[in-house]
Formats: structure tokens, sequence, C-alpha cells
């Protein structure tokens, strides 16, 4: 396989290689999500579904926003004691927090 590089769209990466006859070419290549991002995202949809405002999960963990903004993002990988306030902050369980990690 060749270089493998990530191009403008950030859910794909791009690598070439010469094919048989010696031309180059490219194809997609599926990124991997990262786990942080994709509890992201979970923490977004739930606080979403709980009608919460990020100033207000915020108050409640005792973090400030910008900080939740980075976590939201999926830019800061969380330890399991944040993982856990998140939970009960928002009142859910592991499996919803943690959902889509298998993907």
């Amino acid at each position: 396989m060749g270089k493998v590089f990530w191009g403008g769209n950030a859910k794909a990466a791009y690598t070439t290689a010469l094919n048989p006859c010696g031309f180059r070419h490219t194809r997609n290549v599926a990124k991997p999500i990262k786990p942080h991002a994709v509890v992201g995202r979970n923490i977004v949809r739930i606080r979403a579904a709980r009608d919460m405002t990020q100033e207000k999960l915020a108050e409640r963990l005792d973090i400030d926003r910008r900080s939740l903004q980075r976590i939201e993002a999926g830019s800061w990988n969380m330890t399991i004691d944040y993982l856990d306030r998140f939970r009960r902050a928002l009142r859910c369980s592991w499996a919803d927090l943690l959902d889509r990690l298998d993907d």
C-alpha cells in the first residue's frame, strides 16, 4: 500500500498507490473514529434530549463551558472518573454514554 494522507474531508482518508500498469490511483479509506469523539457526540445527543444547555451541564459538572465544548467536540480524551461524572449529571446509563463505540 502507498502513502496515506488525510484529505479535506474530515471523515475520509485517501491512499495513493501504483496500480499494476504503473499509474497512480487514489481511493478513499475509512478514517477510524476515535472513541472519545463518539462519547462526545453521545453527550451532545443526550444533553439535547434532556433539553439542557451547555451552561447548565457545565454547572452540574463544575467545569467551565469551554472544557465542555472540547469534550463534546471529541478533542479531550476523558478518564473513567470524568465519564462517571457525566453519567451522573446527565442521569443516563453507561450504555447510553458509550453507545456506538463498537462501530
